[in-house]
């Protein structure tokens, strides 16, 4: 029976290195907000890197990776409500959302630009 659980730790160990850059966990402290007001129900996610995953009531996923520092839609996600969430591919492939990649500062604790209408857009993660 240990041998077993040796087994199933050393299987999970692994997932968790080949997966690191998949694999988005819930930042409960993490927030969003449009305009200078927070967005109701909006969830923040992060991965290894610190790329942000946030998923809000009726909307589609909003994906900010280091890679590439561009906003995007990405397609829907497999999820484990308020855990964690899976993408397909270590540079998850998105849909633009109109934001231009030199228009966005990210750093390892917060996320800003400015959306279509012009609104900044701040996502912190702590």
């Amino acid at each position: 029976m240990r041998k077993f659980f040796a087994l199933l730790l050393v299987l999970f160990v692994v997932g968790l290195y080949v997966y690191h850059q998949r694999l988005f966990l819930r930042d409960p402290l993490g927030s969003m907000s449009v305009d200078g007001a927070p967005v109701a129900g909006a969830h923040v996610y992060i991965n290894y890197s610190n790329d942000v995953l946030v998923l809000r009531d009726g909307e589609q996923p909003l994906i900010v990776q280091n890679w590439d520092h561009t906003p995007g839609s990405t397609k829907a996600l497999p999820c484990v409500r308020w855990t964690a969430c899976v993408t397909e591919a270590d540079q998850a492939p998105k849909f633009a959302v109109g934001v231009k990649p030199e228009k966005v500062t990210m750093t390892n604790r917060e996320v800003s630009y400015a959306d279509e209408q012009g609104k900044p857009v701040r996502i912190v993660i702590r």
